[in-house]
C-alpha cells in the first residue's frame, strides 16, 4: 500500500531569528527554502508539495521512505535544524488521507518538541552572533568568531532573495539593493526621531487553509494539485514583492541606491520583512494588492487576500521579539477580517508603536498607554483611543482604510506642529470637559493660511477620530486619536 509522509521543521522562527544580524536571518530562511526545494528535486515523482518548512510526499515502499528521512537528516542536522515527521500506509491517497496524516504529525508534535541541535563547550569561545554555540576557527572565513551554523546562515544570506532582484531586472546582488543591517535604516531617515526605528512586518494569507480544503474536496483529482497551488502562491508572493519595490522605491532604484527594505521570509503566503517606517504602510498595501492580483486564476473561486501586522520599534531591539509582536498584530488583523467576512476576509492591517519594553503583549501595551478612564455625570468608563485594525484596501465595509488614516495624519500635521500633536496624547487622558477646553485652546492658536483653513481642518481630523466607532462594536467608547498621533510620528 502507498505510504503518505509528512515532515515539518520545528521551531522555525527561533531558528531564523536567532540573531539580530540580517544576513544570518535571511540566510537561515534561505537554508530552509533550499532544503525544501532539494527535497522536491530529489523525490520529484513522490513529492506532493514541499515548501515553507514542511512537505508531503507519497512513497510506494519503505526503502524510498527511508531515503527521504535520511536526506532530511543529512540536510537538517549540519545546519542546526530539527524536524519531525509522520508516515502511514493508506489504501488510497486522497484528501481524507491527507487530513489524517496532518493529525498524526500534530500528535507527534504534542508528544514533545525535538531538542535544539546545539553543541556547547563551557570553556570555548562563544559565537559572537548567537551566543549559544562555540565559535569555530575559520568557520566564517575571515571571521573566526562564528559557529558553524551561524557561518552557514551568513554565507547563504549573502545571496538570499536574489530572484527578487533579478525579477526587477537589476544588476548586482541583494547586498547592493537590500538592507544588510537593521542599522542601515538610519541612512534613509533624516528625522532625528526616527534615526534608529525600524518597521517589522508580518503578512499571511486570509482563510487560505479553508480555500485549499474546499478546493481539494471539490474533486478527487484536486488533492494532487496542492503542490501546483503552493508553488503558484509562492511565485505570487515573490512577484508581488518585486512589483511593490519597483513602485514604492523607484527613486532609490533609479539612483542606484540601496532600498530601505529587506525581505526576511518569503515562503508561500508567509511573508516577513524589515522596512523604513515611512514606507511601511504604502509598501504593505501595494504588496497586498499585487499578491491578490497575482493569485487570480490559480484554482480558487474567490480572490486570495493577505493581511499584515506591523510593529514599529528600535532597530537595536531583539528581532525575534519584534517578529513575535508583529505576528500577534497579524493575528488581530486576521481575526477582525474574519468578523467582517468569514468566507472571504478582506485584507486587514494592525500596527503598534513599541518604543519601550517589548516584554508586554500588545493588549497590555494598549491597556496601559492607549486606554483612559473618563468621568461624565458621575459615570465612570474606559475609552480606547484607537480604532485598529484598518482595511488595507477599500472593500465597501464600514471599517476605514489605512490610507484614510495616513491622509488624516498628514492633514493634522499640516496645521499643527509636532509638539501640539504629541500633546494630544496627554489631553485625552483628562475628563471630557477639560479635554474640550484644551482642544479649544489649541484650535484657537491655529492660524489659517491662504490655502488651508487650519481650524476647520483640525476639527475635521478630531471629529474623524471620534466617528466610525460603531464599526468596532464599541459605541462611543472607542476613538482613533492615538492612531493619528502614532501615524504622524511614523510618516
Amino acid at each position: 500500500m502507498p505510504i503518505l509522509f509528512h515532515f515539518d521543521f520545528t521551531s522555525k522562527q527561533k531558528y531564523i531569528f536567532a540573531t539580530n544580524t540580517l544576513r544570518e536571518v535571511v540566510g537561515a530562511s534561505q537554508i530552509m527554502d533550499d532544503i525544501n526545494k532539494e527535497f522536491g528535486q530529489k523525490f520529484p515523482k513522490e513529492t506532493l508539495y514541499s515548501g515553507g518548512g514542511n512537505g508531503v510526499a507519497e512513497f510506494n515502499d519503505e526503502k524510498k521512505l527511508a531515503e527521504a528521512v535520511d536526506f532530511l537528516n543529512r540536510s537538517c542536522i549540519p545546519n542546526g535544524i530539527s524536524f519531525i515527521y509522520a508516515s502511514h500506509e493508506y489504501e488510497k491517497i486522497d484528501h481524507k488521507a491527507y487530513q489524517d496524516i496532518k493529525k498524526r504529525l500534530a500528535d507527534v508534535k504534542k508528544r514533545g518538541q525535538v531538542p535544539d541541535l546545539d553543541f556547547f563547550m563551557p570553556h570555548g569561545q562563544l559565537c559572537r552572533s548567537c551566543m549559544s554555540r562555540n565559535a569555530v576557527m575559520g568557520a566564517g572565513g575571515n571571521d573566526s568568531e562564528l559557529c558553524y551554523i551561524c557561518a552557514a546562515k551568513a554565507k547563504e544570506g549573502a545571496n538570499a532573495h536574489r530572484d527578487i532582484i533579478e525579477a526587477m531586472n537589476l544588476q548586482g546582488g541583494p547586498g547592493k539593493w537590500f538592507l544588510m543591517s537593521l542599522e542601515d535604516v538610519k541612512k534613509d531617515n533624516l528625522e532625528d526621531k526616527l534615526h534608529s526605528v525600524i518597521a517589522i512586518v508580518k503578512m499571511d494569507g486570509n482563510a487560505l487553509g479553508k480555500k485549499l480544503k474546499a478546493f481539494t474536496e471539490s474533486s478527487a483529482g484536486n488533492f494532487r494539485k496542492i503542490g501546483e497551488i503552493s508553488k503558484a502562491i509562492d511565485e505570487a508572493s515573490h512577484k508581488a514583492i518585486s512589483q511593490a519595490c519597483l513602485e514604492v522605491f523607484d527613486k532609490y532604484i533609479n539612483a542606484g541606491k540601496m532600498m530601505p527594505f529587506r525581505p526576511l521570509i518569503v515562503g508561500g503566503d508567509d511573508i516577513a520583512f524589515a522596512i523604513s517606517p515611512k514606507y511601511a504602510f504604502e509598501f504593505t498595501r501595494k504588496l497586498s494588492e499585487y499578491f491578490t492580483a497575482n493569485t487570480k486564476g490559480i484554482g480558487f473561486d474567490s480572490p486570495v487576500t493577505i493581511s499584515a501586522g506591523i510593529v514599529f520599534t528600535h532597530a537595536s531591539f531583539p528581532i525575534v521579539q519584534s517578529v513575535e509582536l508583529a505576528e500577534s498584530l497579524l493575528g488581530s488583523a486576521k481575526k477582525y477580517g474574519q468578523k467582517l467576512d468569514a468566507v472571504n476576509p478582506p485584507a486587514m492591517i494592525d500596527f503598534q508603536v513599541m518604543y519601550g519594553s517589548l516584554n508586554d503583549s500588545i493588549d497590555e501595551t494598549r491597556k496601559r498607554e492607549c486606554t483612559v478612564t473618563v468621568e461624565k455625570d458621575s459615570d465612570r468608563y474606559e475609552v480606547e483611543l484607537w480604532q485598529k485594525p484598518y482595511l488595507l484596501s477599500e472593500t465597501g465595509h464600514k471599517v476605514r482604510t489605512v490610507d484614510s488614516l495616513v491622509k488624516k495624519a498628514k492633514q493634522l500635521g499640516d496645521v499643527l506642529d509636532r509638539s501640539k500633536i504629541k500633546k494630544l496624547r496627554e489631553i485625552y487622558k483628562y475628563d471630557e470637559y477639560s479635554r474640550s477646553m484644551m482642544l479649544k485652546q489649541i484650535k484657537n492658536n491655529i492660524k489659517n493660511t491662504k490655502d488651508v483653513d487650519g481650524r476647520k481642518t483640525f476639527d475635521e481630523c478630531i471629529n474623524w477620530a471620534k466617528e466610525n466607532a460603531e464599526a468596532y462594536n464599541c459605541a462611543s467608547r472607542r476613538e482613533g486619536v492615538l492612531d493619528l498621533v502614532e501615524v504622524f510620528d511614523i510618516i
